[in-house]
């Protein structure tokens, strides 16, 4: 019998390829989906073993998605376990998770032994790894400097537009993108830039997004440690 694929559910597209690249090696089928609203359709359409969601996504979020997947699976016999993919507190939302049916909670980064367990712990299927493919870490690095590179520009216009909502939105896709890509430095950064914006404190973000950017900087200067990092996932 051929084994369900997994659906992954991200509006970043790092995440998403940083999540394509763990789950190749591990030798199990994947659908990606860019946010909630493309999850719910594909899910009604294919039948999955598990679904990896992300959380804050603009229009249908993770905890919407998760709600209308519930309400799909009523009266069907079903109950696909839903885990919860997030930069958020974990302590702070599982009991909202719950709420909505979702089964369980991991915090980025992920890695590869992390999905690999939570597989065998909600399908009873175990995973063995290969060795993953360079150029698919080649493209990951790749596509996190280009989005960094757009969401920095994003989060600059947001602090000069006095958008704090923007702001909030730019800085958690950054923040999670960089978890993932083990850019340590940067999701401090983004956690710093969150607390001042939430006091608006202008010249605080100023300083945290100047400091944001020189990060990000030397992580383009090392790229190949970026590559061997990211390789590690």
């Amino acid at each position: 019998m051929a084994m369900l694929p997994i659906l992954v559910v991200d509006d970043n597209a790092v995440n998403r390829m940083a999540l394509a690249a763990l789950l190749k090696p591990l030798g199990v089928p994947f659908v990606l989906a860019e946010g909630g609203e493309e999850a719910v359709t594909v899910f009604q359409a294919t039948e999955v073993a598990l679904v990896l969601m992300d959380l804050m996504m603009p229009g249908i979020d993770g905890f919407e998605a998760a709600r209308q997947i519930r309400a799909h699976e009523f009266g069907r016999g079903r109950h696909t376990p839903i885990i919860a993919v997030t930069a958020l507190d974990v302590d702070t939302i599982r009991e909202r998770c719950v709420t909505v049916g979702i089964d369980d909670v991991i915090a980025k980064p992920l890695e590869r032994a992390t999905v690999a367990a939570c597989f065998a712990k909600w399908t009873h299927q175990e995973l063995s790894a290969t060795i993953g493919d360079p150029a698919d870490v080649a493209r990951l690095v790749d596509t996190f400097l280009v989005v960094t590179q757009a969401l920095l520009r994003e989060i600059d216009a947001a602090i000069s537009a006095h958008d704090e909502p923007r702001i909030h939105r730019a800085v958690h896709e950054l923040k999670g993108a960089a978890l993932q890509m083990k850019a340590l430095d940067m999701a401090r950064l983004c956690s710093d830039l969150e607390a001042a914006a939430h006091k608006d404190d202008v010249d605080e973000m100023l300083a945290v997004y100047a400091a944001l950017a020189h990060a990000f900087t030397r992580v383009k200067s090392t790229e190949p440690k970026v590559k061997r990092l990211a390789a590690r996932v």
